[in-house]
């Protein structure tokens, strides 16, 4: 956990951290997302984020109104439902829907302070979904 607690913390620059299981991912969105200080906007496309929302990691944000979420309706079907349970969980938050999904899937959680960028991505798996987490130029490409 150390090497992902200096990649987010911007101690290691142009870092990144592999994952090779689910429980890796969640520790680092967990820690992301209670730790970090800055904009962070996550996507929702491997998964429906509805039913989610009072277990969604995202509810340890400090500063709600830097927080963006991004979903599309395919992934989300009930995104009308969504997007009014969203605004009753993060009210100075932004909602994002797509309407297609002629992008790359790729769930992530994509962040920006001062201090530069961190990134991490979720790449879906057959039983367990890996990882990449990086930091500052590498990080700053995705974004």
């Amino acid at each position: 956990m150390e090497e992902i607690k200096n990649t987010i913390n911007f101690k290691s620059k142009n870092s990144f951290f592999k994952t090779t299981n689910n429980q890796q991912n969640y520790n680092i969105a967990k820690y992301l997302y209670e730790n970090f200080q800055g904009e962070i906007i996550a996507t929702s496309f491997f998964e429906n984020p509805l039913g989610f929302l009072d277990v969604d990691l995202a509810n340890n944000i400090k500063i709600k109104s830097n927080f963006k979420r991004i979903i599309s309706k395919q992934s989300c079907p009930k995104y009308e439902q969504y997007a009014n349970e969203f605004k009753l969980n993060f009210p100075d938050s932004k909602l994002l829907i797509l309407k297609k999904e002629n992008y790359c899937k790729i769930d992530g959680i994509f962040c920006e302070n001062e201090s530069g960028y961190v990134a991490f991505i979720s790449l879906k798996g057959k039983t367990q979904n890996i990882g990449f987490l990086c930091n500052c130029e590498i990080a700053k490409n995705l974004v």
